[in-house]
């Protein structure tokens, strides 16, 4: 339905919005898509407002690592920037392992990424490769 920009830009009204249906966020300015308090008040109702979140928000390293840490889905909305560094996907996986569900056939078989990952946290070894999960070293990795 349609939304004028004077309510789109509006944070509290947006916010109360947000609150009845985390779809909403689709319908706020681009200011408030890219507004941490704004985003985290759409998530906590429906967890696919996030794929409505600036481009600039998902592709905030500090933000998204803290989000993937406790809602590991959240992974998959990151931006195609951070989606092609490594050394940022490591980080997030280490701090959710679930995450690893969200990433790529290459990550997933890539084996000195998945030690590194089962190392902080064992539960992402059901989303390596089949390959990975019959490799002894890494079993081992992950239940020491």
């Amino acid at each position: 339905f349609p939304v004028t920009i004077e309510v789109r830009g509006d944070k509290e009204f947006m916010i109360e919005f947000i609150k009845q249906d985390g779809h909403a966020l689709r319908f706020a300015s681009y200011e408030l898509r890219s507004d941490k308090e704004v985003v985290l008040e759409a998530i906590k109702q429906n967890s696919y407002a996030l794929s409505y979140a600036s481009k600039e928000l998902r592709g905030n390293k500090e933000f998204m690592l803290e989000l993937v840490k406790e809602k590991y889905w959240a992974l998959q909305y990151v931006s195609k920037e951070l989606r092609s560094d490594k050394k940022f996907l490591l980080e997030a996986v280490k701090r959710n392992g679930l995450a690893l569900e969200h990433e790529s056939d290459e990550l997933s078989g890539d084996k000195e990424f998945v030690l590194e990952v089962v190392k902080e946290d064992s539960r992402a070894l059901q989303f390596a490769s089949e390959e990975l999960q019959g490799d002894k070293e890494v079993v081992l990795q992950a239940v020491s």
